[in-house]
């Protein structure tokens, strides 16, 4: 069942309806990939708007399709709401940082208050936090500096990886398998049965 009601307001941004109860950009060559949450349709529009020509951008209203879908795709940052029915967005951060540690978090909220603040940066490790509303040139600098933190981020650790290999601190199959599951989260979860058996599972 389509979340966004009005389908047609997208069309000229490039933008498909999915079937997981959000919005998908068409795939394009670039190569950082955005998660936003919003239940606000209008909230996503303007983000879209803004950034959908130049990245690739999953839209969501729905912060449990959005958890789900970071379960089994691989995001470079995650921008959410704060206050959500359901989930508060730094509930949903965290969540989605024990998934994908590399992932690079930011906040969006109409409200400043420190303690919303700390708790964000000691259970999310946000980032940045964007108050409502921002300015688009402003977004746009944000998320090429955090996308840019993020590769910086990654490349550290791959190199740190290769030290431990060469020392031998780490074997190179488990240097291999920390690179894919940075790039496609889940996939090193192996559930087996009883005889040791893979058991592979239908993803609805």
């Amino acid at each position: 069942m389509p979340v966004f009601t009005h389908p047609s307001l997208f069309k000229t941004h490039n933008l498909s309806i999915r079937d997981d109860s959000g919005l998908e950009c068409y795939e394009t060559d670039h190569h950082y990939k955005i998660l936003i949450v919003d239940d606000e349709e209008s909230i996503l529009q303007s983000i879209n708007r803004c950034i959908s020509d130049k990245y690739h951008v999953d839209y969501f209203l729905s912060p449990s399709a959005a958890l789900s879908s970071a379960t089994h795709t691989a995001y470079d940052l995650v921008i959410s709401d704060q206050r959500m029915p359901g989930i508060e967005g730094i509930e949903l951060l965290a969540k989605i940082k024990d998934i994908q540690p590399h992932c690079i978090a930011i906040i969006l909220s109409g409200l400043t208050d420190s303690q919303t603040l700390l708790k964000a940066i000691n259970q999310a490790h946000i980032y940045h936090y964007l108050c409502k509303p921002w300015d688009n040139k402003e977004l746009l600098s944000l998320i090429e500096r955090a996308l840019d933190f993020g590769a910086e981020q990654v490349e550290n650790e791959r190199l740190a990886d290769k030290a431990r290999v060469n020392c031998g601190s780490m074997t190179k199959h488990r240097a291999y398998l920390r690179d894919l599951e940075s790039k496609y989260p889940g996939i090193t979860n192996v559930s087996r049965d009883k005889s040791g058996a893979i058991i592979i599972k239908n993803r609805e």
